[in-house]
């Protein structure tokens, strides 16, 4: 073999190795980009993050979650998003009206009394300003909204469930570690011991695992099999119409001088009274 066919054999294996060694690169970037995600942190650690019915809503807030001698606040314009569409400021009265569909709440702003439903009741902790944001006692309004709320301290979490809503329970059965992604190579984002109870997010499992949230409010994924003794701890409330079929509604006239009328019956024809609200203003002619 001469020299020349000696330096381009030499140069080809060059150029072999090269492409080997970018084809393993490429092969290992692939990799890393392909499972990076069940190890890149995405924690909300500045702030107290807020769960609302297993789903961790931290990022969606306009403003954070406020935590004030063990009452929980949050901002208006959060409640607006997520609570009640209707929520508003009445100015003349410096009150916040918020409400269900079954409760109205009336909160004036700095005082420790609300109206539910018309009737007055004590609170704990009032509608408070900051900065131009109202903030309201979410903890206060459980009966409200139909919900119960709860803070975790040692993780700075706030848990909010709807009562309405079907809750399950299992414990595990061996000392078991939670995923941030439902696969064995993820990161662990917190350890439950045997034993220990978790409420499951849904009914639903991906190759095997289930995801769960443990009572530091963490959200992951634990193994399936991992969970024994399951339990409805609260069934799904479906609400049934009051009414069926077409509403015959009347107003029933009433004032500060004339109480409404004692309604112990049906009235006949009619299914739905409702209270009539108007102010006379006298007008003087021109």
């Amino acid at each position: 073999m001469s020299r020349k066919e000696k330096r381009e054999k030499k140069q080809g294996n060059r150029t072999i190795v090269k492409l080997i060694v970018t084809f393993l690169f490429v092969l290992a970037v692939c990799i890393v980009l392909k499972y990076a995600q069940n190890f890149i942190r995405n924690d909300i650690v500045d702030r107290t993050n807020f769960i609302v019915n297993n789903n961790n809503i931290t990022a969606d807030l306009e403003k954070p979650v406020l935590i004030e001698n063990e009452t929980v606040y949050v901002a208006k314009e959060d409640i607006s998003n997520f609570f009640d569409q209707y929520v508003y400021f009445d100015e003349k009265y410096n009150t916040i009206v918020t409400g269900s569909e079954k409760r109205i709440a009336a909160l004036v702003v700095g005082e420790n009394t609300m109206t539910d439903n018309g009737s007055t009741v004590k609170i704990s902790a009032p509608v408070i300003e900051k900065e131009g944001t109202y903030y309201l006692p979410i903890s206060e309004l459980e009966d409200i909204y139909n919900i119960k709320v709860e803070y975790i301290a040692n993780t700075d979490r706030v848990i909010v469930e709807s009562i309405d809503r079907k809750c399950v329970m299992a414990d595990s059965n061996c000392d078991n570690q939670v995923k941030y992604m439902p696969t064995g190579i993820s990161r662990t984002v917190d350890e439950i011991a045997r034993g220990e109870s978790v409420v499951l997010v849904n009914d639903s499992e991906e190759n095997g695992w289930i995801e769960v949230r443990t009572k530091r409010g963490i959200l992951g994924y634990v193994k399936q099999n991992s969970l024994t003794n399951e339990i409805v701890i609260r069934d799904a409330m479906e609400s049934v119409p009051k009414v069926e079929g077409k509403i015959s509604m009347v107003w029933d006239y009433y004032s500060e001088y004339v109480d409404a009328p004692e309604r112990t019956g049906h009235i006949k024809g009619v299914n739905v009274v409702s209270p009539t609200m108007f102010v006379l203003v006298e007008r003087r002619k021109r």
